[in-house]
């Protein structure tokens, strides 16, 4: 039932799948637990108290406006003579 012009949320299991669907916006998976236990979050992620990561992390676009595979190449190539930065820097 649509009562307001908010989004309505529907918690489901599906093929093994725990889901909260947004029922108002074509069904959209906004929250997936699959069994495997992989987490997918459609949309923004707001977290207040920190993040706790084990293993790699993958990142499309930039950080902060930072290309962090291009900077990884820059500083490779920089090196420090007597504490510091040498090759022009």
């Amino acid at each position: 039932m649509y009562t307001n012009n908010n989004s309505d949320f529907r918690i489901q299991v599906e093929s093994g799948s725990f889901l909260i669907e947004d029922t108002t916006n074509s069904g959209a998976d906004r929250f997936v637990i699959d069994s495997n236990g992989t987490v997918s979050v459609a949309g923004n992620l707001d977290v207040g108290a920190g993040v706790d990561v084990s293993g790699n992390i993958t990142v499309t676009g930039t950080v902060d406006g930072v290309d962090v595979a291009a900077l990884n190449t820059t500083v490779a190539t920089l090196s420090s003579v007597n504490g510091s930065l040498a090759n022009g820097v």
